[in-house]
């Protein structure tokens, strides 16, 4: 098992180590979902099969963090991408969308806004979430499904040391060591819900 402790730069700050792993067929990327970025600590699996331990405390990761880099291997990171619900809605007044805000925000559902859309990530049954939605929408509105940039729902504003937005929960593993950055947010633009 590799255990890595630290990110030890950027695809893009190591990117001359990075052609030599590449031309050698020794560069990999490890792709992180939503649950373990959040996390301090994480085991994932490398293409051969070795594991890989990250202990990062709460070093917050980026795409393109690399995580390994020796004569043997580099490794980076990549986010897998969110299933998501686009909700297109033909016209909205005010007050609807104060009901639809306070319903989401009454759910705990993350939401970012792209355009006259609204992305909410899947978290539970998205059947049930498409009735649950279809409740607060007027008619017309549209509901599809869509793989989007997990960054899409991350608050610029936070601190980077402890990223956490507005409104947002706490978790710790059931070992009380792990610190789950679980995200709910309250305002309405890029990155809340």
């Amino acid at each position: 098992m590799i255990v890595a402790r630290e990110v030890l730069g950027s695809v893009e700050e190591l990117v001359e180590t990075r052609a030599i792993h590449e031309k050698q067929g020794t560069f990999e990327t490890v792709s992180v979902s939503e649950r373990e970025r959040n996390r301090s600590r994480f085991k994932t699996e490398l293409g051969d099969g070795t594991e890989l331990g990250v202990v990062l405390g709460d070093r917050e990761l980026s795409p393109g963090d690399v995580l390994v880099e020796s004569d043997e291997r580099m490794v980076a990171v990549e986010f897998e991408r969110r299933e998501v619900l686009v909700v297109s809605v033909p016209e909205m007044s005010w007050k609807e969308a104060l009901e639809l805000g306070h319903h989401m925000g009454n759910q705990h559902w993350e939401l970012a806004i792209r355009g006259d859309e609204l992305l909410i990530p899947v978290v539970s049954e998205r059947r049930l979430m498409e009735r649950t939605l279809r409740e607060e929408l007027s008619d017309g509105a549209t509901i599809g499904i869509e793989s989007v940039d997990p960054e899409l729902f991350d608050d610029p504003e936070d601190d980077p040391g402890h990223p956490h937005g507005h409104g947002s929960d706490h978790a710790h593993g059931s070992d009380g060591s792990d610190h789950d950055r679980s995200h709910s947010h309250d305002d309405v633009h890029g990155g809340h819900g």
